[in-house]
């Protein structure tokens, strides 16, 4: 991961980009970009197009690759960064990068980590600012999807799972043996062992472990921390292979956070720490820590609009997955304090977020949040947490609409990084997702009330 932002490394980059894409005999370049939701679109753009004038001239496209709801076909310039070069290890002759904005930056998702990074490391005290991440998905066979005139719903496959229909219902997979369990109870580490080599070895990103989550088809990859625009960066190219090896293998793989009532809710725990040089403040200034926190705690309704995105994000909350409060070691609490052997690995562990976040808007508003609390000198916690010490400090928002509601009214602690246009753009199209998705008929109506 590069960790720093020269203009000697991005020219060296760049070399090393353009002899790649000769020396490998890539064909087909794909630009790619996260959009508003947090979905990777893409452009694809013959590699004969590309010289040193690339990096700075860009290529044009139309708002709606980052605003897919727009109307209005107003013409952007994406500029694809060196950094996130990679090669695409199941196509013949295809690489990707990553793009920003070359104008319009108060639209650009990526940017919006930058700028946290920029504002926080702008303070006189921290130097670093370090994200790290654990992403759960989920593997399924098939996912059939029904909303016609005669009704909605939807059938979920799984191979694991204890009504699947290929006729092999053993091992099977429950509540005691699901989380870490090993082949053949784990139907699907293959899966998880291509995605992370790809990671690791054609998208340079480092992937610490991977194991099988605590439900039928709940895998789990962690990622090393880095800086937040690169651990972004992860979380982002993650859907993007895992999507395609599970294709290629004959599987699905979704990362909403409650496909199924039987399901355990997904989760995207994200870590932070900051560093003064080679000094962790967290450890060496615990207040710091605890400003942070609290920070989060004073914003967390409005920060889970960014965090907790869709609808289907707050059936996880309701099943109470996610305890209210700071925990010490204990990662059932939304804010957890993990245990630490060495300096650099105290941080602050957020296990309210899942998967189906966008991961640039996510990391920033934590960000933001914590620095908010930094800045502030608040303190809402205790002066000595103990393991297993608990506190109750807050209640979560229980519906998508509640934390837009909060959005729109707390986002001043935003302003660094995340743009008041950003911030409307995206209330539009969550606000349009909520009035869809209350208006769909589910069968879970028709259960309830179909004998009145």
């Amino acid at each position: 991961m590069r960790l720093t932002d020269t203009v000697e490394v991005i020219r060296v980059e760049e070399e090393n980009v353009l002899g790649s894409i000769e020396d490998k005999k890539i064909s087909w370049i794909l630009l790619q970009v996260p959009d508003i939701i947090g979905r990777v679109k893409q452009i694809a753009v013959n590699s004969k197009e590309f010289t040193r004038e690339t990096f700075t001239r860009g290529f044009g496209a139309t708002k709606k690759l980052v605003f897919p709801s727009e109307d209005e076909q107003e013409e952007i310039v994406i500029i694809p960064d060196p950094a996130t070069y990679a090669i695409i290890p199941w196509a013949n002759g295809i690489a990707r990068m990553l793009c920003n904005l070359k104008e319009r930056k108060n639209l650009d998702i990526r940017e919006t980590t930058k700028k946290t990074t920029e504002a926080l490391t702008a303070s006189e005290d921290i130097a670093n600012v370090y994200v790290g991440s654990s992403i759960d998905f989920y593997i399924f066979d098939s996912m059939i999807l029904t909303d016609t005139q005669r009704g909605a719903g939807h059938n979920i496959e799984s191979i694991e799972a204890p009504w699947n229909s290929t006729g092999q219902n053993y091992p099977i997979i429950n509540s005691k043996n699901a989380m870490y369990s090993p082949t053949p109870i784990d139907r699907s580490e293959g899966i998880r062992y291509q995605i992370a080599e790809t990671l690791e070895t054609m998208f340079n990103y480092r992937i610490e472990k991977h194991y099988h989550g605590d439900s039928f088809g709940l895998n789990t990859l962690v990622c090393s921390y880095g800086i937040p625009t690169a651990s972004a960066d992860v979380i982002l190219s993650l859907r993007y292979v895992g999507k395609n090896i599970g294709a290629l293998s004959g599987r699905m793989i979704t990362f909403v956070p409650k496909p199924a009532k039987q399901c355990r809710g997904a989760t995207l725990r994200i870590t932070v720490s900051l560093f003064d040089g080679d000094t962790n403040l967290f450890e060496e200034k615990h207040e710091v820590l605890q400003y942070f926190a609290s920070g989060v705690i004073e914003h967390i309704e409005s920060i889970m609009a960014f965090t907790n995105p869709t609808t289907n994000s707050y059936k996880r909350i309701r099943a109470e997955e996610v305890k209210n409060g700071v925990g010490t070691r204990n990662k059932s609490y939304a804010i957890n304090i993990p245990h630490a052997e060495k300096s650099f690995e105290h941080r602050i562990e957020f296990n309210f977020p899942d998967p189906s976040s966008n991961p640039y808007l996510a990391i920033s508003a934590l960000l933001l949040a914590g620095y908010d609390g930094v800045k502030k000198k608040k303190n809402l916690l205790s002066t000595s947490p103990k393991k297993g010490h608990t506190e109750k400090l807050f209640v979560l928002p229980t519906t998508l609409n509640a934390a837009i509601e909060a959005l729109l009214s707390d986002n001043l602690y935003l302003k660094h990084a995340i743009s008041k246009e950003l911030i409307e753009a995206y209330c539009t199209e969550k606000l349009e997702e909520i009035k869809n998705s209350n208006n769909a008929i589910t069968s879970n109506e028709l259960i309830e009330h179909f004998d009145i």
